[in-house]
Parts: structure tokens; sequence; C-alpha cells
């Protein structure tokens, strides 16, 4: 389970008095622009380009899919995706659903990636099948 180790209850407690935070998530500010400018183009990448309700629905997929899962708040995944539109939409997705993320690179391969499972205790994983002529499933 995920915890929070920066910041006390009595620092966050004074942002958000002093306005420096909000109940806001990013997600939210997504769902908002769906609905204001549902066919406007949000994310492009090389390979991916999608609207902000294309979006919208992706993410929620997404989330849907990690309930499914049984993963639930609080709960790390270890994440290995490039920088792209899928990572972004999957970081958007745990956050709607209270999942942390442990992004990891994509060059880290079974020794690297088994240090990042042990300390970050995650109960799951997204990665490519493929990356640069690697094979994930190898």
């Amino acid at each position: 389970m995920g915890k929070v180790a920066r910041y006390t209850h009595a620092m966050i407690r004074d942002y958000v008095k002093k306005g420096f935070w909000t109940d806001q998530l990013t997600v939210d500010f997504w769902e908002r622009n769906a609905d204001l400018y549902p066919d406007d183009e949000a994310l492009v990448d090389s390979s991916f380009r999608v609207t902000w309700s294309e979006g919208v629905e992706i993410i929620h997929r997404i989330t849907a899919k990690f309930l499914d899962l049984g993963l639930k708040k609080d709960d790390v995944i270890l994440c290995q995706l490039y920088n792209s539109v899928p990572l972004s939409l999957t970081r958007l997705a745990c956050e709607k659903a209270g999942i942390l993320v442990a992004i990891v690179g994509t060059k880290f391969r079974e020794t690297e990636i088994a240090a990042v499972l042990a300390r970050t205790q995650s109960v799951g994983a997204v990665f490519p099948a493929r990356f640069r002529r690697f094979d994930f499933f190898k």
C-alpha cells in the first residue's frame, strides 16, 4: 500500500487553507475540457491523436479495467510505458482511481524491475508488448 511520506497532515491543511492546493485533480480538468471542447485535439504523439472526449472515454475505460482487476485506492502499479499518449492516459486513469504509479525507465530489465517491485510493493504493471525491438513478453 502506498503512503505519502513527504507531506505531513499539518502541511497539507496549511497548503489547502492558503489556496495552494485544491481538491481538483488533473483528470477533473480533462473531464471539464471534454465537455467544453469535445472535438479539439488534446494529445498527440508519433502514433496517436486523441481529442478531449476520446481521451476521457479511454481514461474511463482504463479506470474501469483497473477496478475490475481488483486494484483499489492507494495500490501501487508499475508503469513502463514510453513518453506517449498511452502513458498520459494511463496516469490519468490511475489518478481517477486513486492508484499510485511507479514510473520506470523503458530500458529497465529484470534486475532493475525486481528492485522497484520490492521497494514499491506494486500489485500490477503496465508495459508495452514491444518497444524498440525489445519484446516484453519474452
